[in-house]
């Protein structure tokens, strides 16, 4: 999976103009919090290109992005190493060991990028989160819905090839469990796996880990208290 975000090609993307802006959620969440991050300590999980190191490390104290692609740091490095304020590194969110107890104030892991680890990695690292959070800090993250997976089984939105190659790869290499399921959805060439989760089941694993104030969100930014098909659902919790 590694390879994947170490291509090129992969980086060049992540690091273009396309994914500079925030998406509506995000957007919608920093306007609420806004004022809670000046003089915050940030870490920004899966930072990619640094398309969240434009909107977040100007309001923060000190931003920190990592990283488990080497080539993802080095872009990010050239765009904005010259900030006083931000720093890079190549690290696995599974093991924060690089970082103290109760270091920062606010943890951004964005674009679902807690969907490509496998379901143990993926609790040790919301432990890892919780662990290197303040108390009361906060914690925003997005996630695959379990409730949309339908959605890509509809040959006339995906095509008829698509949804061959879909139940192909995830007859033989997906994986169910208790409200959540990993599978091949295509990403990337269907090259990665990605974890699908149900809202409720996701809520429960934060709060049996000792997150509260648990909050969800649609695409359009809208707080969401019940189970829906949204593609993505956004949440916002803390310590």
């Amino acid at each position: 999976m590694t390879s994947v975000w170490e291509k090129k090609e992969v980086v060049e993307d992540y690091a273009s103009d396309k994914f500079i802006g925030l998406q509506k959620p995000e957007q919608f969440i920093l306007d609420e919090i806004h004022t809670e991050l000046t003089g915050c300590n940030m870490l920004d999980i899966g930072v990619g290109g640094g398309r969240t190191t434009f909107h977040f490390a100007p309001m923060v104290k000190n931003y920190h992005g990592i990283d488990i692609s080497n080539n993802m740091i080095k872009k990010c490095r050239e765009k904005y190493g010259h900030w006083n304020n931000v720093k890079f590194d190549v690290a696995s969110v599974v093991d924060l060991k690089m970082f103290e107890d109760s270091t920062f104030d606010f943890v951004l892991f964005s674009f679902n990028g807690i969907d490509y680890i496998n379901n143990e990695d993926r609790h040790s690292a919301l432990k890892e989160i919780k662990r290197v959070l303040k108390p009361h800090g906060m914690f925003v993250f997005s996630s695959h819905n379990y409730d949309a997976i339908y959605k890509l089984l509809d040959t006339k939105t995906n095509g008829f090839w698509f949804v061959t190659k879909l139940f192909l790869y995830n007859t033989f290499f997906g994986k169910k469990g208790n409200g959540y399921a990993i599978m091949n959805d295509g990403a990337h060439d269907f090259k990665l796996k990605t974890y699908y989760i149900k809202r409720s089941a996701q809520i429960e694993v934060l709060e049996d880990l000792g997150f509260k104030f648990v909050k969800t969100y649609d695409s359009m930014g809208e707080s969401k208290i019940v189970e829906s098909d949204e593609d993505w659902i956004y949440y916002f919790c803390r310590k």
